[in-house]
């Protein structure tokens, strides 16, 4: 009829081309794409899990979020990885017999003079003391401690070796352990290199320059190798008392070109390519752990000073750069540590629980576009 309204007829392909935009997410989601070639079995099925567990967010703000993430897990291994030298080989200490040296029936409980001989034993660490220092002016600091053993051990030979004796030594006995020697970056280095060399060749005992003697040692003769007790875990090797050529110092000479490494800074080079680090790595790893006795802290006493303590510690660490206190802070520290990871744990968590991704039937009238820049 003339003025009537044309019939209008929607063709049914036409009819059903908006379902077919909000349905067909298969080129807005990733979850919905091929699966060809993604690992099967239960790694693929944890795939969309994953996806969910990311925020609903841009590009930009899903790149931040996993970078804090893998930051966060990076300090994480970082912290195992330096600390694991402090606590594995206390795990391997743990299962041993340890044996803890100690004051002979021959001698004073009180002074540590000898009162039996026959109840002494033999003697099996030659009466020498081996110091060493970079010239033979030992410094004012250090010789008022040096005396006082000299005074305790009339009978003993005290020994103070330079670097140039050291190294001519080093030439003359072991030329295969001079390149190690030559190439240690720290002086640091050296003066523990020599020390494993001078009780390997002559035996008897090696202290450091800041040690003061309250006791005399002659009770420790009658041990074959002995290394103290130190802190958080391990051994220092600030003092020793051993026998010529025995086996685990010639382990130690032995490891030393291959610990022979960077670490980053000085002093976690120091520690573990020749220090107290490396003779605790090494004495943990030795088949015969448990024929080297330990000098525990009561005779030790450098962290708890007793009146039975054989020495005194003046706490020299010369050696020590800037880099050492914030490595000692971390050491004493590990609360400190633990709860910024816990926190920072727990700030991530809440920004992606705040950002959880949208529920795929609340989509409302969102057109491809912006539904494409909304959803992860």
């Amino acid at each position: 009829m003339p003025g009537a309204p044309s019939k209008v007829t929607l063709d049914s392909q036409k009819q059903e081309e908006p379902f077919q935009v909000s349905l067909d997410l298969g080129s807005l989601a990733p979850a919905a794409q091929s699966t060809e070639g993604l690992p099967k079995g239960r790694l693929r099925a944890l795939l969309p899990a994953c996806r969910r567990v990311l925020p609903s967010c841009n590009r930009r703000q899903r790149r931040a979020c996993l970078a804090v993430g893998a930051c966060l897990g990076l300090l994480a291994l970082c912290g195992l990885a330096f600390s694991a030298p402090w606590w594995w080989p206390w795990l391997l200490w743990r299962d041993s017999t340890t044996s803890f040296a100690s004051i002979g029936p021959g001698y004073d409980p009180v002074t540590y003079r000898p009162t039996n001989a026959s109840a002494m034993g033999p003697h099996l660490i030659p009466a020498v003391v081996h110091q060493t220092w970079k010239t033979t002016e030992v410094p004012e600091q250090w010789q008022a401690a040096r005396q006082s053993c000299i005074d305790m051990h009339p009978s003993f030979h005290f020994r103070l070796w330079t670097d140039e004796d050291a190294r001519a030594l080093i030439a003359r006995d072991l030329p295969e352990l001079l390149p190690t020697f030559d190439s240690y970056p720290f002086n640091i280095q050296r003066a523990d290199a020599i020390r494993y060399v001078l009780l390997y060749k002559f035996g008897g005992f090696y202290m450091d320059l800041d040690i003061e003697c309250h006791k005399p040692m002659d009770a420790l003769r009658a041990y074959p190798f002995i290394m103290p007790q130190t802190r958080p875990v391990g051994f220092s090797n600030d003092f020793f008392a051993s026998t010529p050529g025995h086996p685990f110092v010639r382990k130690l000479l032995d490891a030393l070109p291959s610990w022979n490494m960077w670490l980053f800074s000085k002093y976690p080079t120091v520690m573990f390519t020749t220090g107290p680090m490396f003779v605790t790595l090494q004495a943990s790893l030795y088949s015969a752990r448990k024929t080297l006795w330990v000098l525990p802290d009561e005779l030790y006493g450098k962290y708890v000073p007793r009146p039975e303590s054989l020495f005194g510690h003046l706490w020299g660490s010369s050696w020590h750069g800037e880099d050492a206190k914030g490595a000692l802070w971390v050491v004493h520290h590990p609360r400190a540590i633990l709860g910024a990871l816990l926190l920072a744990a727990f700030v991530m968590g809440f920004y992606i629980r705040r950002r959880r991704p949208a529920v795929p039937g609340a989509l409302g009238s969102s057109g491809p576009g912006e539904l494409q820049g909304k959803m992860c």
